[in-house]
């Protein structure tokens, strides 16, 4: 059971972050500002990631973990519920800092916490698990509150988000054990020293410009061509391409992972 509140929320934040993508037009004209200014909803949400999640990882290292997941939780509810009521664009930047300030330490947390839920020889299980709800949010929870958005404006799918953050708020503080508060992280400058960190650094960061690229401007374009045969094809494609690739990571991670990955404070 902890896991699968792991996974949800796991699904519910990243459904948060790129819900926008679907509906760009419809917030574009709800806002009554151009679609490229939606863009940076997604794009400046990934930019306050970087910037803020390094120092407040640093801040939060001795917090107790489900207390710290309790908080995020709180947060990402106070922020797609003031993105479902923004009056005007500058409001809903605001929002959307609410839940970006914060998405960075949750997922630098998930996995050692994922991994401590279990034994040793079942981490990489676990670690899976709870990631493969990334791969959901893109193939699940995004088409279906784009579903949602279009059929009752824009803002029940935000306000729905709220909703189940709340909910797996209260799940978190009641399914979810106590994990005591881990050592500081060693710093950046050290971990800038290591090439392999470069080099996943770079290679994440090309992916994630092509992927955000495509798919955050990608309704619009569909709407101008009036492609209906691609835009099957768009849906079907990833959703595919994620169900492989969840299917695929459950049946390799039967192992454990290294000792560094399965403590929480890694």
């Amino acid at each position: 059971m902890a896991l699968t509140v792991l996974f949800s929320v796991a699904l519910i934040t990243i459904t948060t972050e790129t819900l926008p993508m679907g509906l760009l037009p419809e917030m574009s004209h709800g806002l009554g500002v151009p679609q490229d200014w939606i863009g940076w909803l997604v794009g400046g949400y990934s930019l306050i990631i970087i910037v803020a999640t390094m120092p407040l990882m640093t801040m939060t290292a001795r917090l107790d973990r489900r207390r710290l997941l309790v908080v995020i939780m709180g947060l990402f509810a106070v922020g797609n519920a003031l993105l479902a009521v923004a009056p005007n664009y500058p409001i809903a930047l605001l929002a959307r800092l609410v839940t970006a300030v914060e998405h960075g330490v949750l997922w630098s947390s998930m996995a050692g916490y994922a991994a401590s839920l279990v034994t040793h020889d079942r981490a990489g299980r676990a670690v899976a698990v709870v990631f493969a709800g990334n791969s959901a949010a893109l193939t699940a929870g995004v088409p279906l509150g784009t579903l949602l958005g279009q059929a009752l404006g824009w803002r029940t799918g935000f306000a729905v988000l709220s909703g189940l953050s709340a909910l797996l708020l209260v799940a978190v503080r009641v399914l979810l054990p106590e994990r005591p508060a881990t050592p500081a992280p060693s710093g950046l400058r050290g971990a800038l020293r290591l090439p392999s960190v470069w080099i996943v650094t770079a290679a994440t960061a090309l992916v994630m410009l092509g992927q955000f690229t495509l798919h955050t401007y990608l309704m619009p374009y569909l709407g101008e061509t009036d492609q209906s045969g691609t835009a099957t094809a768009v849906a079907v494609l990833p959703a595919t391409g994620g169900v492989v690739t969840v299917a695929a990571g459950l049946r390799r991670a039967r192992g454990p992972l290294p000792p560094a990955h399965a403590d929480p404070g890694a």
